[in-house]
């Protein structure tokens, strides 16, 4: 059971209730605290997540659970933590205890540091510029070829930043600042 979920694309809204929906299969709820669920956040006012709270990730996965038989720590704006705070992370995601699912919530892969991605397990979203309520809940990688035909159509019908945001999300890495995607760009 023990592991790391990447969950990236789609929307804020979308990614968070994706956690939540596994966050209740563990039977917790996330809208209330709980002994064995931590949930980190930006704290208001700072534009990052640093070392110290991300270290309460480790101090959290340090005990057994308390109530249930696993511990869920959910990192709901991963692609806000410097790159000192996912450095810290590195050796709970590595080898997370045998109770403990961490759950990191962001934008785009390529966002966060490449040792971090390669230690979790990675679901990508359908990108909100392209998402509806039929759609935004998929794993983009499940979709049969007809949805796939179907997002393609959709695509067609969006401007130029959103199909960027929605290969960025797709692929895991900024393509406005890659040299190899300037061709996509012009």
């Amino acid at each position: 059971m023990a592991g790391s979920i990447l969950l990236s694309g789609g929307s804020k809204k979308t990614r968070w209730e994706q956690a939540a929906t596994l966050v209740k299969s563990y039977g917790f709820s996330p809208k209330k605290e709980h002994p064995d669920l931590f949930i980190l956040e930006r704290e208001e006012g700072k534009k990052s997540i640093g070392i110290a709270e991300a270290r309460k990730i480790g101090l959290f996965l340090r005990e057994k659970p308390y109530a249930k038989k696993v511990k869920v720590a959910v990192v709901k704006e991963a692609n806000l933590l410097t790159d000192e705070a996912q450095a810290s992370l590195l050796k709970i995601l590595e080898e997370p205890p045998d109770f403990a699912l961490i759950v990191l919530l962001t934008d785009k892969e390529g966002s966060l540091l490449p040792t971090v991605v390669s230690r979790c397990q990675r679901t990508g979203l359908v990108p909100a510029a392209v998402s509806d309520g039929e759609l935004n809940s998929y794993n983009l990688f499940e979709l049969t070829n007809e949805e796939r035909f179907a997002l393609a159509a959709k695509l067609a019908q969006q401007d130029k930043a959103d199909i960027v945001d929605f290969v960025e999300g797709v692929l895991g890495f900024d393509c406005k600042n890659s040299a190899q995607t300037a061709f996509v760009l012009t």
